[in-house]
């Protein structure tokens, strides 16, 4: 497994996983709850990670998730 996005916003962090699935890659998400432990552990520590399952779609998810980055910060 390997790491394609994390956030401090779990929102935000569902709604990339909810894109990366529609597109096919199997991931899943870690730290969903793990705010509780901020101040025992860095509030960095707990954000919401998303990590694809299959390695070889690494490339593909982050592709996408750089995707949709470059989208949001657009001034369009």
């Amino acid at each position: 497994m390997k790491l394609i996005y994390t956030h401090e916003n779990g929102f935000l962090v569902n709604n990339v996983k909810n894109i990366v699935e529609a597109n096919g890659i199997d991931v899943v998400l870690k730290n969903e709850y793990s705010s509780g432990a901020i101040g025992e552990i860095s509030a960095i520590d707990a954000w919401v990670e998303l990590w694809v399952i299959h390695d070889t779609e690494f490339d593909i998810a982050q592709h996408i998730v750089v995707n949709l980055q470059s989208k949001a910060n657009d001034p369009e």
